[in-house]
């Protein structure tokens, strides 16, 4: 990591170029956009007749200009109509409105992404001057590799930091490790730098390119010793975010349309605007024909004016869009603006607190401040969020499906965790009770080295599992409340950990390693580099080792070895693998091992011994043991033991990170040089381990006098060079030697644990009918593993692996962790195409090896040398210098490493009882009884329902044979190309998908821009230890921000919401909120459209009655624009019902079927049909009263006259226009007040059944919505004051009013009243009987995957 004199940008240079590099990007895809038309697109979309996102059409517009112009026209024409010129100019004004409304609303969908963009170039301009960002501001350097993050080395300041991609720029130098993809187009900088890629593309994989070649790159004859492959320094030539920005850009107006958008263009275009309009203009033409050309012989109508054109304009007016585009707009900007202020609130509070499943809240907090201010900002359009382009409201209101593309610091804890802790004792010695014999691992007999034969004791496999605390990254409790009993064999793992796993000194050679190694499995068909170093402090705190046991050692020696494996050996030498299908892709752990040799401070530097910690892989780790310590004792690795411990850890090493310890004391240590080159072992190296490795471990005396082992001491220095005669510590055999010999003292298996919100969300979202998605770029194996912690399903028909039988990757991207030893993914990378690269590569690393180190010949010399040499005594560690700090109960106590076998036979109170915390940690697991119960996968791991394989053949599965793709929950083998066309699949038959994904992830965007709606969550980052921190926030006087907070600014540009994974995700608050709020809108919509029907309904039955004008243009006006629309939208409010998270949503797909036409007709036509059918009647008899108290009237005045009588409800229907009412117009004016009114308190009364759709009024109070209360109540009272005023205190003439009429009309008026809610009441309870059919339905389809292949 040697940087001196690498040119670099300072922090302000960066930004600046940033900040213009996005802004010549903005400004020219906006000029082409101009230049191509398409910034006029949204003008198409607002008033296009089959454009989904207008609620006004052109042809609607036009109609409701020709009424109102109409209007107008006729006000000045005929003197008895100027009435009419009010209510001509309000159709214009409301037209003017809507229409500016909906293009404004369009208009700001199509710029939307532009204005985001623009909010956070003026946060870029403002941060650009006043970022002075140091070292520990970014992320560590040697943070462990997670696919959820992107993160690039960079020459910062004079400095190299580990900065987040979206900050790179053009003249960025960057570090390139070997194996890793370029983040974009580069150039090397150095011309010493020959061996290495002169250019690189995009997610291009950094391989030196070496000038010579190699006939097989993963073999080698014999050991050969490699210079570690450097880090190279390129420039950028281009910005990378700049490629994701133009993506957004492009594609922000690709996103699928909105179920309720696409319902409320089902509804009033199709189906008001275009069936109804047309059925109900022709109706009432035809009516009025008849009435004017048949019923005048009997009757004289009104002017051929009102006859044709009042009357028809008077019944289309309540079906005009007239007030509905301007409230759903509004509505929309309200409940996108309730779920971005509760998200605010939120955030520090934990939704999943009371119980491990129910929410304790109901329904999201929020602050009138926030609300008011983001529902400002939504109309007026200048909001940092996207709520048209990808409305949150609508897709969390309808959301069928909620996938999740990124794992680590998401899903799960950022850090693997110590699952398993398996090591060796003799059952014999042993005081613990719980621990088991496994008696086929006895062995009669044993040859020695010196030809004679003893026998050997029993030894006993034990397995400690470990719970992770659900709360905590790091905590962990041994399973066994007796573990305790074991800690003279945990005590050595748990230093190994200390002083090699967690050992700072060590993360830079290990990082570098990783990247050797990577780029190594770069030409394995089998093998994939894997992370299995990774913290275990808490792991070795818990066994009893305080945070400063290391301090007594101080580090001398690094060594790295590693091997290659060959393909076909994979399937012949492992048992578990040949069990498996020949189709399942396996992927193991490349064998390597990395070994730290440790001086004693105690002892001096003039001390040349070492102890030698290794850990690695268990094969490489077994091959280089001859001993293992079972807690009391060392005994002979036997063939049996070995089968055991491969056993495990391949099993183990498939589902799970599996890290194997050993160790052995170092009298002469080679020289340091080798900790600055690896050692390359070939791919069958038992033959140099056989000849290496000679246990001259004592045994048991053949005295018969001694019928207990006693331990065997003797002297390092003898064992060592017993008959040496020369050591040459710069040797390569030497090094090798050094590592050969070793005692096994164990393994550890970590696995990433899911953290317990997503455990509970996924359980609430199956509730909910909610199909929770996990896009796994791990093999089958693993992601099975994992998704079963997680609470998916994982039987039958449970996953479908994306990655084709024929299909190989033919790069490794950054999710696929190419450079830092991902232990994530396993993929397949053919041979072919790095053939000549990789030729290269091997001559050149066996040039460099020949050229700087002598060749290894391993001669019978050398190989003799270790005849007598013992590297696994006991006593080669010194009981009385090697001590540890423990501590226990707040008080250090001093312990040696290897507890002596008389110490523990005698002093058993020595043994450190560590405290247990209660048995909420426990989990169901136990200490297994042998190695195949112990191991994580003990489920049938392959899918026999065959299902496709690869995503080119789920289409055609999904078209021949079945649905059951669309109803997994678990997708594997995933490339972000994959993954987006697969989300679009699920697309296309009917689901709405919303994405979790990490921000900082660079692969993310076109998964982002795919989905119904996307949230970005700013993950959990890994720490290369927990003692580590991973960053610090910077001085807010040095930086108002910092370069990760940055970072997600940028990132976050094409979702609508953005979330800190550190806070309690309230993704299922922001489900059953958003399904309420547009539950409540849909059913304020639905109210509102048959208020209309029938209010156009009423008007066209009272003239086919042969009945004057049951309301004026005036009245139906102020029902349309004022009472139904103030009383429909007051159902919206009210406290979220948690109900609604109990009934499944729809798919995205709107038509009008038979069944939906029924359903429409039946249910709410029955329930405004009472309504019509009472105001009529009401108004006949209203009429004839009135009729005949006129007629009285008349000849009471004129006792002269002759009697006459009413002739159906008109008083002279011959001589005078309407019948004779024109007369009395005073008369009629008056019962249509009446009739306003009844037809006022009937619809109050019908929407007593929409307040709680699911719920009968007496099982689910009024007074919840207070709203809804409020405004009825309102309404009645203005229209009941409106009434009485103009009849009783205004009535300035002789006419008869509804004063003077009976009073049993009122009470009739009420009784129907009565009568319409026990019909309404009715006719819910079937309504609520029919969607629970349905539901039922739904929730049997949702959790039913019964495909082809079914067992069933």
């Amino acid at each position: 990591m040697v940087t001196e004199g690498l040119p670099g940008l300072t922090t302000t240079e960066a930004l600046r170029i940033l900040y213009n590099e996005i802004s010549k990007l903005r400004n020219d895809i906006k000029e082409q956009q101009t230049q191509g038309g398409k910034d006029k697109l949204w003008i198409q979309d607002a008033l296009k007749y089959n454009s989904p996102f207008t609620s006004i059409c052109w042809i609607t517009a036009l109609i409701i200009f020709v009424c109102g112009f109409t209007f107008i026209i006729i006000s000045f024409v005929y003197d008895e109509l100027w009435y009419l010129f009010d209510d001509g100019i309000l159709l214009l004004v409301l037209l003017i409105i809507n229409l500016a409304t909906v293009l404004w609303d369009n208009k700001l969908r199509h710029e939307e992404m532009f204005i985001k963009l623009d909010h956070v170039m003026k946060k870029l301009n403002y941060y650009k001057d006043k970022c002075i960002w140091k070292k520990d501001n970014y992320p560590h350097l040697c943070m462990p590799y997670s696919p959820s993050v992107t993160l690039q080395w960079t020459q910062r300041d004079g400095v190299l930091v580990n900065l987040p991609w979206a900050l790179l720029v053009k003249g960025d130098v960057v570090l390139l490790k070997p194996g890793q993809t370029s983040p974009c187009h580069v150039s090397r900088l150095r011309e010493k730098d020959k061996w290495a890629p002169a250019e690189l593309t995009r997610w291009e994989i950094f391989n030196p390119d070496i000038s010579s070649s190699m006939t097989n790159k993963t073999t080698v004859p014999t050991m050969v010793s490699r210079n570690p492959l450097k880090n190279v320094a390129y420039i950028l030539n281009e910005t990378p975010y700049l490629n994701n920005l133009k993506l957004a850009l492009e594609l922000s107006q690709k996103r699928p349309c909105s179920f309720y958008t696409k319902c409320l263009y089902l509804l009033q275009i199709i189906f008001i605007q275009k069936f109804a309009l047309a059925s109900f203009l022709g109706s009432i033409v035809l009516t009025v024909w008849w009435r004017w050309s048949y019923i005048t012989l009997w009757l004289k109508s009104g002017s051929w004016v009102s006859m044709f054109i009042v009357i028809p304009i008077s019944v289309l007016i309540p079906l005009l869009p007239l007030m509905l585009p301007i409230a759903w707009a509004l509505m929309t900007c309200y409940g996108n603006a309730v779920l971005q202020s509760s998200t605010i609130v939120q955030k520090n509070k934990d939704i999943f607190e009371e119980t491990e499943t129910e929410v304790k809240n109901h329904s999201l907090e929020f602050s009138l401040e926030y609300l008011w201010k983001n529902f400002y900002s939504c109309v007026l359009g200048n909001a940092n969020f996207l709520h048209r382009s990808t409305n949150l409201l609508h897709v969390m209101g309808s959301v069928t499906a909620l996938c999740c593309v990124d794992k680590k610091g998401i899903l799960s804890w950022p850090n693997p965790t110590a699952e398993k802790v398996f090591f060796l004792q003799n059952p014999s010695k042993s005081s613990s009770r719980s621990s088991f014999v496994d008696h086929n691992c006895k062995e009669t007999q044993r040859k020695c080295y010196d030809g004679s034969l003893h026998t050997q004791e029993n030894y006993a496999v034990e397995v400690l599992d470990l719970t992770h605390d659900r709360g905590s990254a790091w905590r962990l409790q041994f399973d066994d409340a007796s573990w305790s009993n074991h800690i003279s064999s945990l005590k050595p793992l748990g230093l190994a950990v200390l002083l090699n796993t967690c050992n700072p000194s060590t993360h830079a050679h290990y990082a570098q390693f990783c990247a050797h190694v990577s780029c190594q499995a770069l030409y394995s068909e089998v093998l994939v580099p894997v992370t299995n170093r990774r913290c275990l402090c808490e792991l070795a705190r818990q066994i009893g080792f305080s945070e400063s046991a290391d301090d007594i050692f101080e580090l001398q020696l690094q060594l790295s070895t590693y091997r290659h494996v060959q393909a076909d050996a994979v399937r012949r030498d492992i048992k578990f693998a040949r069990s498996l299908p020949n189709t399942t892709k396996l992927k193991f752990p490349f064998p390597h091992m990395v070994c730290v040799g440790l001086r004693e401070r105690s002892i001096g530097k003039a001390a040349t011994s070492l102890q030698l910690f290794s850990q690695g892989t268990a094969d490489i780790i077994l091959d280089a043991c001859i001993d293992f310590w079972d807690g009391h004792d060392l005994s002979p690795v036997s063939p049996s033991v070995r089968k055991k411990v491969l056993d495990f850890y391949q099993r183990n090493s498939l589902t799970a990170y599996c890290t194997a310890f050993s160790y052995r004391p170092l009298p002469l240590p080679p020289d340091k040089s080798f900790s600055e080159i690896y050692l390359e072992l070939p791919a069958d190296c038992r033959k140099l381990y056989s000849k290496l490795c000679r246990s001259p471990t004592p045994h048991p005396w053949t005295s018969n006098t001694h019928s207990v082992r006693q331990p065997q001491f003797h002297s390092s220095d003898s064992l060592l060079f017993g008959d040496c005669n020369e050591y040459n510590s710069k040797d390569v055999s030497c090094c090798f030697e050094t590592q050969c010999n070793q005692i096994f003292l164990g393994m550890v298996t970590m696995q990433y644990q899911p953290q317990y919100d997503m455990v509970q969300l996924i359980e609430l979202l199956e509730r909910a009918c909610i199909r929770f998605v996990h896009f796994s770029k791990e093999n089958e194996l693993r992601s099975r593993v994992f998704s079963e912690k997680m609470g998916l399903e994982s039987g039958w028909n449970c996953h479908i692996s994306l990655l084709g039988d024929s299909q190989t990757r033919t790069r490794l991207d950054p999710s696929e962790g190419a450079a830092t030893c991902d232990d994530e993914t396993s993929f397949l990378i053919p041979l072919t195409s790095t053939s000549q690269s990789k030729k290269k590569l091997a001559e050149y690393e066996h040039n460099l090896s020949v050229d700087c180190f002598p060749p290894l010949n391993i001669n019978c010399a050398a190989l003799n040398m270790s005849r007598t040499i013992s590297m696994s005594a006991p006593t080669a560690l010194n009981m009385d210098y090697a001590q540890v700090t423990i501590e226990h109960d707040g008080e250090k106590i001093i312990k040696p490493m290897l507890v002596q076998k008389d110490s523990i036979l005698n002093d058993n109170s020595n043994v450190i009882d560590i405290e247990k915390s209660g048995d909420e940690w426990h989990s169901l697991s136990c200490m297994s009884d042998s190695t195949d119960q112990s191991v994580p996968v003990n489920f049938d791991m392959y899918n026999r329902a065959k299902l496709p394989r690869g995503i080119e053949n789920i289409r055609p599965h999904l078209e021949c044979i079945d649905n059951v793709p669309l109803l997994v929950s678990l997708f594997t083998d995933c490339t972000p190309e994959a993954t987006k066309e697969m989300i679009s699949i699920m697309q296309q038959y009917g689901e709405v998908v919303c994405v979790l994904g990490s921000s900082p992830n660079a692969e993310n965007i076109g998964i982002f821009m795919q989905a119904d709606a996307s949230l970005a969550i700013e993950p959990i980052y890994p720490q290369v230890c927990q003692r580590i921190s991973i960053m610090h926030q910077p001085n807010p006087i040095d930086a108002p921000i910092s370069p990760v907070g940055l970072s997600e600014l940028l990132n976050s540009l094409p979702c609508c919401l953005t979330l800190n994974r550190q806070d309690p995700l309230p993704v299922y608050h922001l489900i059953m909120e958003g399904r309420y709020l547009t539950q409540g809108i849909w059913n304020c919509v639905q109210f509102w459209t048959s208020c209309m029907v029938s209010l156009s309904f009423l008007q066209l039955l009272a003239i086919a009655l042969v009945l004057p004008p049951i309301l004026s243009v005036g009245q139906v006006l102020w029902l349309t624009c004022v009472v139904v629309p103030l009383l429909s939208v007051s159902l919206v409010g009210g406290p979220t019902d948690p109900g609604v998270m109990q009934k499944p949503t729809g798919k995205n797909q709107c038509s009008i079927t038979t069944e939906l036409s029924y359903y429409v007709m039946w249910f709410y036509g029955l329930k405004f049909l009472p309504v019509v059918i009472n105001t009529v009647l009401l108004f006949i008899w209203s009429l004839s009263q009135a009729c005949d108290l006129i007629l009285n009237t008349s000849t009471t005045n004129n006792a002269t006259t002759e009697i006459q009588q009413c002739w159906y409800v008109y008083p002279d229907p011959k001589e005078t226009e309407w019948g004779g009412w024109s007369k009395f117009e005073p008369t009629i004016v008056s019962v249509q007040r009446l009739m306003l009114l009844f037809l006022v308190m009937n619809y109050v009364t019908v929407s007593l059944s929409f307040v709680h759709r699911d719920y009968l009024l007496w099982k689910r109070t009024i007074y919840l919505n207070k709203p809804y209360l409020i405004t009825s109540i309102i309404i009645i009272l203005v229209q009941s004051l409106y009434t009485i005023h103009y009849e009783y205190f205004d009535n300035s003439g002789d006419h008869i009013s509804i004063s003077k009429l009976s009073i049993l009309i009122l009470i009739a008026g009420l009784i129907s009243l009565f009568l319409v809610f026990i019909i309404n009441e009715t006719v819910h309870w079937q309504e609520i009987r029919a969607n629970v059919r349905y539901q039922k339905r739904a929730r049997l389809d949702f959790g039913t995957k019964l495909g082809m292949n079914s067992p069933f």
